[in-house]
């Protein structure tokens, strides 16, 4: 192939040099007559006259020699034939042979130039074709279609060197030459074509699951920053994250420094992906598969039964519980971990992708910073509950006649606000001996007749003490 592009290129030099050539000598036929007729010189008249002709038949030579270039297979150099994008040969209908092709076409039959010239399009098929017709016969009857100026387009099956069939598609069209009879034949590899369309269609499958993955994506962050209810907060995460990585559960835990231990706050079933052969009850795997790594870390972590980065404690922990995998998640704030998420799943060919683990980092860098703001939110909305009670309790201070009602009043208060449950106010008795209760506390009349002496037990102490 090599040799091929080296001599186009020696040709299309020799071209170029020809036609300057061919322009100088008609010039030079044109001028040199009209020189020597200006001159009136008689002589020189009649030699111009004769070296007129003599160059202008040269000339006709010249072009007659590049015309019968123009024919010969060598001009094949310089035509689009090597530049095409598919396989390309030219056939030699009164030899049966090929003349030349591209690279693509020696890679489609595996065979090299001088190796081709040799063939013919029957040597590079099977002997039936697959509509039962034989090769020879039907190729020499599509040629001939060809050489009558029908564009032919059909169906063919070549076969390489090593006897591979291929299924193609051959366009063939019929190519000037005043000496021969040259057939253009285009090839397209239809097995590389549907591999490639195949190709084409993943891609764009992949594409549109991203798009419904970004979308799913947004809808879930827009879910769980729409509210500052904790729990609301917490439910929405554990359930956007189970539906988004189609995982069986989802357990949101709260990670406490001070124990150094995890609750869970938020549990949430995904309703397809579980039968009632994997229903289980979701418990925390955190504490026996390195949920503390998450924590300090920041990053997660997968655990699998069928994985390899996992030891044999943790493999157990896993059966025990009927899992066969996990994916731990930190919740994390302004580079503080505040929680974990840990995505349960029972079934055995369940593993999470690095595209999955990064949408759940996603959506959980999300979820963390609207529990955050939830909690904040909280704590705020309390600090505020106080403040004004604090006031409400300041005003019936002041508003009160005695003792019984402020303590009425204030307890009142505080059950409504605080403790809704029950509240209660401790008296010391005269002798400061005991605690009663004060009339105000709903209770039995035997609970409240009992009494609890100041050296005995917390409550006692708290009040000796003031502290």
């Amino acid at each position: 192939m090599a040799d091929v592009g080296v001599k186009g290129s020696e040709i299309q030099s020799r071209r170029q040099h020809e036609q300057s050539t061919w322009l100088f000598l008609v010039t030079l036929a044109i001028l040199v007559p009209l020189a020597l007729w200006i001159a009136q010189i008689p002589f020189w008249q009649e030699m111009g006259l004769v070296s007129s002709l003599i160059v202008l038949a040269a000339i006709l030579s010249r072009r007659e020699d590049l015309a019968a270039l123009r024919g010969s297979d060598e001009v094949f150099g310089l035509n689009p034939l090597h530049s095409s994008p598919e396989a390309v040969v030219v056939l030699d209908v009164s030899t049966g042979k090929f003349t030349d092709a591209n690279q693509h076409a020696l890679d489609l039959f595996k065979v090299n130039l001088q190796t081709l010239r040799e063939l013919s399009p029957a040597d590079v098929s099977p002997p039936i074709q697959p509509n039962g017709r034989a090769s020879q016969r039907f190729a020499r009857e599509k040629v001939n279609e060809a050489l009558a100026g029908h564009s032919t387009v059909f169906e063919w099956t070549h076969m390489d060197s090593a006897g591979k069939i291929i299924p193609c598609e051959v366009r063939l069209m019929r190519m000037p030459d005043k000496n021969r009879q040259l057939v253009r034949g285009s090839i397209l590899n239809l097995e590389r074509e549907q591999v490639l369309y195949q190709r084409r269609k993943q891609l764009l499958a992949e594409e549109g699951q991203r798009t419904e993955e970004l979308a799913a994506l947004a809808i879930a962050g827009a879910s769980i920053a729409s509210s500052l209810d904790l729990d609301k907060v917490l439910q929405v995460v554990s359930r956007q994250v189970t539906n988004l990585l189609d995982v069986q559960m989802c357990l949101l835990s709260e990670w406490d420094p001070q124990s150094e231990s995890f609750q869970v706050t938020a549990k949430h079933f995904n309703p397809l992906a579980m039968s009632a052969k994997n229903a289980l009850t979701p418990q925390s795997m955190a504490g026996k598969l390195g949920g503390k790594k998450v924590i300090s870390q920041s990053q997660p972590v997968q655990k699998r039964v069928a994985g390899e980065n996992i030891s044999r404690q943790e493999k157990d922990a896993l059966a025990n519980a009927g899992l066969s995998a996990i994916l731990m998640l930190p919740l994390v704030v302004q580079g503080k971990s505040i929680g974990l998420v840990e995505l349960q799943d029972t079934r055995a060919e369940r593993s999470f992708s690095e595209h999955e683990i990064y949408l759940a980092q996603t959506l959980c860098h999300q979820a963390a910073v609207a529990i955050e703001n939830a909690r904040l939110f909280q704590a705020t909305h309390r600090q505020l509950e106080e403040l004004k009670l604090l006031q409400q309790v300041a005003n019936a201070a002041t508003e009160a006649t005695d003792e019984d009602r402020l303590i009425r009043t204030v307890t009142q208060l505080i059950r409504q606000s605080l403790y809704p449950d029950n509240f209660g106010v401790l008296l010391l008795s005269r002798d400061e001996k005991n605690l009663y209760l004060h009339a105000s506390y709903e209770a039995d009349e035997e609970i409240k007749q009992q009494t609890i002496p100041v050296d005995k037990g917390l409550t006692g102490r708290v009040a000796t003490s003031g502290k």
